[in-house]
């Protein structure tokens, strides 16, 4: 084994095993010596996150950045306080100082009272006197104190930040320029007090930022954390608007300036750690973590759980478990907790494990539901493991979920349980008993979820229910179903029925009815893009190209912030007007919408044809990354990566 652990260590997720600190785990790094304050929390994520050569803080400075005007920013605003702190003082020890506990005690203590004809000391009243020195160093506030204290407000600042936020956002929604001068008006008549001015500062750089003045928004944002560096609201949203300028480096030096005055701040901490992986830097990310050594973990765990969730995506998965397993054991009621730990397992194909973690979430949590339905898909794959298809294992879990879930979801468990039924009677279908015979028992769940379900959404499971009849063969049942769903669904959802209706007819051969329903959910919902692509998908099956194209433009008219719309129409200019007529159609749509995952991924498909002259392996590159960037969740942009490598 690549790790020399104990056998108590290597125990798995039921193992009861105590994880206090061990030179064998980490990095192989020995085990630091602590003072008595570390000592008195201890915890293992004292090592999780070491560098070898660096050791617990990392000291090796990170790869020479190019300078550049806003790094001299950062710098100007960073506190000499943090610069000369001990690597071994608490979280705390930096900010107050020896100085200040002694004033704050001699504050305490009680007058004496001095005889009338007492001898004066008339040195010490000088030296005291307004304006000496000693009198200045009594007097004097440490401004890093003072910028702390304005974070904490009085009931009065509340109240009138509180209105002035309220008037703000009815003028916005007029025009911004309304609500912009609304707010310079609130900062010069002194309506606000002085320790809130970096709010408005805050909302008036959100606003530039939504009207695109990205460079009257940096200088705001500046503003912000000059005004009030220990908020890590304005750190936060500076590096949010770096990022999407693309200015990558600028969202290092921001994110690391603000940790220096906010240096235990969740959202700050968690925003690094993903920026520092998203740029590859991945033992970057360790060095941030590394800060949380001294600290007690019922301060940071969201952030440790960032961490383990890191080492997961890293591929880490000893370190990973390790943190959760011992995440689990100090923080047992955060439900999300046990789903990642279960997702871990489940991803390296152990599902014995993955069920071991849900039970003793279940055990801690009870009601908590998502933890349920991984226990329901978890045993289901157990028993059709075991080609056991009336699944006793999941059904004994579905019974325990009815007693103990909230009410508001056991119509999903029913729902969930016919579902499972479904897939095993698929499995079982053609091998011991008929198959329309074998859905009978999945028929009776259906209806039980029916009787247990809210009524404004009932139509999904009428739908459900459809599509396994269909599935089957029952085509005059699904249709039924279809129809009953569409005239109980509420308003909102009649589109999606509507569509539901035009793909079975499509299924079945009845192309032209299916026109129809879709031309009249074009006519009542027009204000559904779905409806829109699904005729043109339509069109584009049965080869009735022209139709299609005359479509998506009427659609994209209405619709001009839809990529998929966009995807589309680029799509049938190279079928209608060939490579320059898909161009042109590639350059509207990145101005309509530039952030659109699907557009920028048939930018990719046009320079990967390498029988056309627009061939390019480097900007296809460059657009497949702009496409998983600002669309992850789309998977023809992996689907074209994998073309690109075999391309290249």
């Amino acid at each position: 084994m690549a790790y020399d652990l104990t056998p108590a260590e290597q125990g798995g997720w039921h193992s009861n095993a105590s994880y206090g600190f061990s030179s064998k785990f980490g990095y192989g790094i020995p085990s630091p010596t602590f003072d008595a304050r570390s000592a008195m929390t201890p915890s293992p994520h004292l090592a999780l996150w070491q560098n070898p050569d660096t050791g617990i803080y990392g000291g090796t400075p990170q790869a020479s950045q190019t300078e550049t005007t806003h790094s001299v920013y950062v710098a100007s605003v960073r506190p000499p306080s943090t610069a000369t702190a001990s690597s071994d003082q608490g979280p705390r020890d930096h900010q107050v100082s020896k100085k200040e506990s002694k004033r704050g005690k001699r504050g305490k203590k009680k007058l004496k009272e001095k005889p009338l004809n007492a001898p004066q000391n008339k040195g010490k009243e000088e030296d005291s006197r307004p304006g000496s020195a000693t009198h200045n160093q009594e007097t004097t506030e440490d401004p890093e104190e003072t910028k702390r204290a304005e974070l904490v407000e009085n009931a009065a600042t509340r109240i009138a930040f509180k209105e002035f936020y309220r008037c703000f956002r009815s003028e916005e929604r007029f025009s911004f320029q309304k609500a912009e001068e609304f707010a310079l008006d609130a900062l010069d008549n002194g309506s606000l007090p002085v320790s809130v001015h970096w709010r408005v500062y805050l909302e008036l750089a959100d606003l530039a930022k939504r009207s695109n003045r990205f460079v009257e928004a940096r200088s705001l944002y500046q503003r912000v954390c000059q005004q009030q560096p220990y908020a890590s609201q304005g750190w936060l949203e500076y590096s949010k608007l770096e990022e999407e300028c693309g200015h990558m480096n600028r969202v290092t030096n921001i994110l690391h300036a603000g940790l220096e005055y906010c240096e235990y701040s969740e959202n700050l901490l968690t925003r690094a750690v993903k920026h520092q992986e998203k740029m590859g830097n991945v033992n970057g990310a360790r060095e941030l973590l590394a800060r949380l050594k001294h600290v007690g973990i019922d301060k940071v765990w969201r952030t440790v759980l960032e961490g383990a969730l890191l080492e997961s995506r890293a591929g880490n998965a000893f370190m990973a478990r390790r943190v959760l397993k011992y995440l689990m054991h100090h923080v047992p009621w955060y439900g999300p907790l046990y789903l990642e730990a279960y997702k871990l397992e489940r991803d390296l194909g152990r599902p014995t494990d993955a069920l071991q973690i849900v039970k003793r979430g279940l055990n801690e949590i009870p009601r908590y539901g998502p933890l349920w339905f991984g226990a329901f898909r978890l045993c289901e794959e157990i028993d059709l493991s075991k080609l056991d298809f009336h699944l006793p294992e999941a059904f004994v879990m579905i019974n325990r979920a009815t007693l103990n879930i909230s009410k508001e979801l056991v119509w999903k468990v029913h729902l969930e349980a016919a579902q499972m039924l479904e897939r095993a009677a698929l499995e079982q279908s053609g091998k011991t008993t008929p198959l329309n015979s074998a859905f009978d028992i999945a028929r009776h769940r259906f209806a039980l979820t029916v009787l247990t379900c809210p009524s404004n959404l009932r139509w999904k499971v009428w739908l459900a229910s459809g599509r396994m009849e269909l599935g089957i063969g029952n085509i005059k049942v699904a249709r039924k179903l279809f129809l009953r769903a569409h005239h109980v669904v509420p308003d909102k959802g009649r589109s999606a029925s509507l569509l539901e209706c035009a793909r079975l007819e499509e299924f079945i051969g009845c192309t032209h009815l299916a026109r129809s329903v879709l031309c009249k959910g074009r006519v009542l919902y027009c204000n559904d893009w779905k409806v829109w692509l699904e005729s043109v998908l339509l069109e584009i099956r049965t080869m009735n190209l022209r139709r299609a194209l005359e479509i998506v433009t009427v659609a994209l008219e209405i619709h001009q912030g839809t990529g998929r719309l966009w995807a589309t129409l680029i799509q049938l200019c190279q079928i209608r007007g060939g490579d320059q007529a898909q161009i042109f159609a590639l350059q509207r749509a990145l101005n309509a919408v530039p952030k659109s995952g699907e557009v920028w991924c048939e930018g990719a498909r046009i320079h990967l044809n390498p029988f056309s002259d627009t061939f390019d392996v480097s900007r296809a590159r460059r657009h497949l990354f702009f496409a998983t960037k600002f669309t992850p969740q789309y998977g023809d942009s992996f689907i074209e990566a994998l073309r690109l490598e075999l391309l290249h």
